[in-house]
This record gives C-alpha cells, sequence and structure tokens, in this order.
C-alpha cells in the first residue's frame, strides 16, 4: 500500500474541530421557523414547504417512534429516490433513528440480506404498490 497517499488524510480516529450548530432536525426546524412557506421539496404532483415538511416528518417520526423503532434503531426504507423518501428520511432521523435505503431496483436477494444484516427495527415503504417492500417487512419479522 502506497502510505504516500494516505499521509495527507486526517486521521479518523481524531477528535473532530468543528463545532456543532444543531442536529439535522433541530438545522431545518430553524429554516422552517424562518422560512415556513419558501418551497422545499417538489415532485411531480405535489410540492411541499418548510412547514408542510416540519409537520408531515414530525408526525410520521411520531409513528415510527410508536409503532416501528426508537432511537439508536435502524429503520429501512425502502422506495425510489423521491419526495417520499426524503420525507422518510428526516422523519427516521426525527425519530432518532438510523437508516437503510432499500432501493427496489437491487435484486430482491441482496436487498432481503442486507435488511437482515443491518437488523432494522421496522420498514418505511415510500414506494408504489411493490410486493417486495411485504416480503421485506416478513424478513424483519
Amino acid at each position: 500500500m502506497n502510505h504516500d497517499v494516505l499521509s495527507g488524510l486526517p486521521d479518523p480516529a481524531a477528535p473532530l474541530t468543528c463545532t456543532g450548530h444543531g442536529s439535522l432536525a433541530e438545522r431545518f426546524t430553524q429554516h422552517a421557523n424562518v422560512r415556513p412557506e419558501a418551497l422545499c421539496l417538489a415532485g411531480s404532483d405535489h410540492h411541499w414547504t418548510y412547514r408542510e415538511v416540519e409537520v408531515v416528518t414530525r408526525s410520521l417520526a411520531q409513528a415510527i417512534a410508536r409503532r416501528t423503532a426508537g432511537p439508536g434503531q435502524v429503520v429501512a426504507v425502502y422506495g425510489d429516490r423521491s419526495p417520499a423518501l426524503a420525507l422518510a428520511l428526516l422523519a427516521s432521523i426525527r425519530a432518532g433513528c438510523a437508516f437503510f435505503i432499500i432501493d427496489p431496483k437491487y435484486p430482491r436477494e441482496r436487498t432481503l440480506a442486507c435488511t437482515r444484516y443491518v437488523r432494522a427495527a421496522g420498514i418505511l415503504n415510500t414506494a408504489k404498490e411493490d410486493p417486495a417492500a411485504d416480503e421485506l417487512r416478513a424478513a424483519l419479522g
């Protein structure tokens, strides 16, 4: 291995030198409070303001915490790249969960194996009706 290439990289074991400015969810809420009516998320059939995204993701985060997973657990998020996926990811973060994105285009066996490997506590399905999501849900149980 060429150590010259690695010499310019930071030490991953060293403490971070940057100062935090709050979590992603806190920063999002701050921005939503400043510009609640600004366009936040656009899809082909719907546009969301920051206020709408704030309300939807808080509600979904509460549902995740009640029914699926708690802080520190992993939530599998099944779906294509879409506004619904972005909402599910922010809601997972708000619930204190890590997330694992499962793309429906991946081979089913691979997604099942990955889902079992990460030991997801639950699944959020953002895809249109797709029987593979039910299969993944069963694999978690």
